[in-house]
């Protein structure tokens, strides 16, 4: 009877790697370890029932012989409870992410994206099988389809099925293609955040239109170089936003299709006539957005002091940790958002500001316009009127504010009627925004990459445009794993592995040794 219990711990062992390599594998399909701890688990459980087969048999009979349920019954029920568990475990597991990133589940805003979708959205992944892109969308379509009925995900490779590749209207790999009814477009980049951005172009259709002022110097949208705004236009275009240049010169208003109006740079003053169509412009429910450089000139500086928001003169100099950390030196400053605005709750990391100007809130304003900062610098700063001519001590001293924003409702009158519109319902209100940074270079091709400036820009653009569903839209930001060991820790890691595991299996040695010459 002492030697019945003998083959049960191995039959036990292999069981729960069996079962725990089943599990892990329905999560991680496209690992090897899971499956390897699956093919060990039944390579155990295979050798223990031929290896004990006399033996097990012997226990199932024990357990019959008995008229209470004793440990043998007890463990053969939790080993068949377990079995169960995880046959039923591949279809009906829930996954739980407990990683700090939420990597294997989508953000909160692609799940909302999902349940706004009217009907099905289809998903076709064109990458090379095998290889990685192929693995990552994999990935990527079963986070979606796990979250949503109404995702259809295929992925093909195009080399090997080229018809299907000509049927979706793609001439190259690695892009996927999303569709929803009649409305249909194309991502590059391979990303939750790049994926839920094309769903909700095809959810809104019509792209929003964004106008780049032009005709005073400023750079064109599509410039390339440093100074230039082509990677900025770029990014707005792969999230739904037209981008066009447009000209005040002729003409005595806004162009038509126009949901926002971005400023950049300006090396001379608007003329008059224009400054008075974009003063009407916001007016009526515009939406207007400026970034200067110290020394900018606009011709807009009355209208935006009846705004309650202002640009103060000056750059800002910063010899704070955080600004010294970036490298750039101390005319780069390191800018932190407001938390609870849309532009800037979402931002992960500093933006980059070189060579920024302070903005500065005007109050008291009335009870029905909001004007807030939402960019500040990481502590106190000094501000001088010439970057080049220091020793006349600064113009102002302490945290400043770097970009703002106002917004009001439109009253009555200015460009709408309170009437109900022909449902019987009351019309919406329009709502004026305006948006002022005190830096440009932020937004150029030089510097949009830097810190959070990308997703600042994008923002930004989204807020004046109304597309808050963008703004939701989490951003994708893994941070590669660190291993950090100090000299203590390379010092302990020295003796376990030197020392500790030579050791160990000396000791493990002799004992065997000494109890077997004692046998």
């Amino acid at each position: 009877m002492a030697r019945a219990g003998r083959p049960l711990p191995l039959f036990l062992a292999g069981l729960l790697l069996f079962v725990v390599g089943g599990a892990w594998a329905s999560i991680d399909t496209g690992a090897y370890l899971p499956r390897f701890v699956l093919l060990a688990g039944g390579l155990l459980l295979a050798g223990s029932l031929v290896r004990h087969a006399g033996e097990l048999r012997l226990l199932l009979l024990q357990a019959r012989s008995f008229s209470e349920p004793g440990p043998t019954t007890t463990l053969l029920l939790v080993a068949i409870v377990l079995g169960l568990s995880a046959l039923l475990s591949a279809r009906l597991l829930v996954p739980l992410d407990l990683t700090a990133e939420r990597l294997n589940s989508l953000s909160s805003a692609s799940r909302a994206a999902l349940k706004a979708l009217p009907g099905t959205v289809r998903l076709q992944g064109f990458y090379a099988d095998p290889s990685p892109q192929w693995e990552r969308a994999r990935r990527y379509f079963e986070l979606y389809a796990r979250s949503s009925q109404r995702v259809e995900t295929e992925l093909t490779d195009p080399e090997r099925d080229p018809a299907a590749a000509r049927a979706a209207g793609v001439a190259r790999s690695d892009v996927i293609v999303i569709s929803l009814g009649g409305a249909r477009t194309e991502v590059q980049e391979l990303g939750e955040e790049a994926i839920t951005q094309g769903i909700l172009r095809v959810l809104e259709g019509r792209p929003s239109g964004v106008g780049f002022l032009q005709g005073h110097g400023e750079p064109a949208p599509g410039a390339g170089g440093d100074e230039g705004l082509s990677a900025w236009s770029e990014a707005l275009r792969a999230e739904n936003v037209e981008v066009r240049g447009v000209s005040l010169m002729e003409g005595d208003g806004m162009p038509e299709g126009i949901a926002a109006l971005a400023l950049v740079h300006p090396r001379h003053p608007l003329y008059p006539h224009e400054a008075r169509i974009i003063q009407r412009y916001v007016e009526t429910g515009g939406r207007l957005g400026l970034w200067l450089e110290p020394g900018d000139s606009t011709g807009l500086e009355p209208f935006l002091d009846r705004a309650y928001v202002r640009f103060a003169a000056g750059t800002i100099r910063d010899e704070g940790r955080v600004t010294s950390g970036i490298g750039l030196g101390p005319w780069v400053v390191a800018l932190v958002g407001d938390p609870h605005h849309p532009v800037t709750a979402g931002l992960g990391a500093f933006a980059v500001s070189p060579g920024a100007r302070p903005v500065a809130i005007v109050s008291p304003h009335p009870a029905d316009l909001t004007a807030a900062p939402i960019l500040k610098t990481t502590g106190p700063v000094e501000v001088y009127a010439d970057p080049g001519q220091t020793g006349a001590g600064p113009l102002q001293r302490g945290i400043m504010s770097v970009a703002a924003v106002a917004q009001w409702t439109v009253p009555v009158g200015a460009g709408w009627k309170s009437s109900p519109d022909l449902q019987g319902l009351p019309p919406l209100k329009p709502e004026a925004r305006i948006l002022v940074c005190g830096d440009a270079s932020l937004v150029t091709n030089r510097f949009l990459g830097q810190g959070s400036n990308r997703d600042l820009a994008l923002s930004a653009i989204h807020w004046l445009a109304s597309q808050e569903r963008f703004l939701d839209i989490a951003r994708e930001r893994t941070r590669p794993a660190e291993l950090r060991v100090g000299a203590p820790g390379l010092r302990t890691l020295l003796y376990l592995v030197e020392f500790g595991l030579p050791l160990a299996f000396v000791v493990l040695g002799t004992w065997v040794w000494m109890k077997r010459r004692a046998g």
